[in-house]
């Protein structure tokens, strides 16, 4: 009896967040699992799959575009910052204090660094592939199928499909078997 009570006040707080994001704009595929603390920038265009877990104190900013497919698995407190596009295929595996950034300042010397044009480019991560916890991916990244991203790792160019990567910067340790 207390363990289906339990569960219920669990789901009547998933539906009140549900209802929150939704009038802030955040288009839902679904049913979706989010946790407490969670922020999402209202000039974000975002979409999120269904049966997609996304953990407490995860952070959605920018005004650029994010796609969460179906199944996917994000921990406690992500990091997400769109200013042009990020898409994260159906059924990836994300840890906990992972950051996608798809964006960087200019580096001009003429000119002061807060005051620079935001250079944006797109990031995808394709189904199946697993980020560790705190790794960080950069702007432009592409993720195959099924790779391995190692904890702590920070990815800065493409990665083939079930490739396994790790290290700063991520480099190439096996292919999946």
């Amino acid at each position: 009896m207390r363990k289906n009570l339990f569960k219920a006040f669990r789901w009547i707080r998933y539906v009140v967040r549900f209802l929150r994001y939704t009038a802030q704009g955040v288009k839902f595929d679904g049913v979706v699992a989010i946790g407490g603390g969670c922020i999402f920038d209202s000039r974000l265009r975002i979409r999120i799959g269904h049966g997609v877990h996304i953990g407490p104190y995860s952070v959605f900013q920018g005004n650029g575009e994010i796609r969460i497919d179906t199944g996917t698995y994000i921990g406690a407190y992500f990091s997400c910052n769109s200013m042009k596009s990020i898409l994260i295929e159906k059924n990836c595996m994300i840890g906990n204090r992972v950051s996608i950034v798809d964006n960087n300042h200019g580096m001009k010397l003429d000119q002061l660094m807060n005051s620079q044009e935001i250079d944006a480019q797109a990031i995808i991560v394709k189904e199946g592939s697993w980020l560790g916890e705190g790794s960080i991916i950069l702007p432009g990244v592409s993720i195959g199928d099924g790779a391995v991203i190692g904890a702590g790792a920070v990815v800065t160019g493409a990665i083939s499909t079930n490739m396994i990567v790790v290290g700063i910067p991520a480099r190439f340790k096996r292919f999946r078997d």
